[in-house]
C-alpha cells in the first residue's frame, strides 16, 4: 500500500470515529430528559456506554476523573437535581473529554507505537 493510500485510510478512520462520537452526542442531547424524571437517566447511561466503547481503555480514566465527580458537583451547586441546561452542558463537557482522550489514544499514541523504527546507522 502506498503512503498516500495509507494516509487516506487513516483520515477516513479518523472522520468515521469523530462522526460516531458526534452521533452519540446529538442523540443524547435530542433525547435528554431531566434526571429528576423516573427514567431520565437512560439517555445518560447510553451516552456513557457508547463513549466508553469508542474511547476504551482511556475512557475508564475519563470516567474516574470527570464523570464520577459530577453528582457531587450537582449537589454542591444546586442542592440536588440540576437544571436541564446545566445537565446538557455537563454532558457536552464530558463528551469533549471522551473525544480528546479517545482521539489522542487512537490517532496519536497507537499509530506511533506501530511505526517502524529506523535503524540507527
Amino acid at each position: 500500500m502506498t503512503r498516500e493510500g495509507d494516509a487516506r485510510g487513516a483520515a477516513a478512520r479518523r472522520w468515521a470515529w469523530l462522526g460516531l462520537c458526534t452521533v452519540v452526542l446529538v442523540g443524547t442531547v435530542l433525547h435528554w430528559r431531566p434526571t429528576s424524571e423516573g427514567d431520565g437517566w437512560v439517555p445518560y447511561v447510553l451516552f456513557l456506554g457508547a463513549m466508553t466503547v469508542l474511547a476504551l481503555p482511556t475512557s475508564l480514566l475519563v470516567i474516574a476523573l470527570v464523570v464520577v465527580p459530577v453528582p457531587a458537583l450537582e449537589r454542591l451547586l444546586f442542592g440536588g437535581f440540576a437544571p436541564r441546561w446545566f445537565e446538557i452542558m455537563l454532558v457536552v463537557a464530558q463528551w469533549g473529554c471522551f473525544v480528546w482522550a479517545g482521539y489522542w489514544q487512537w490517532f496519536v499514541v497507537v499509530p506511533r507505537s506501530f511505526q517502524r523504527r529506523r535503524p540507527v546507522p
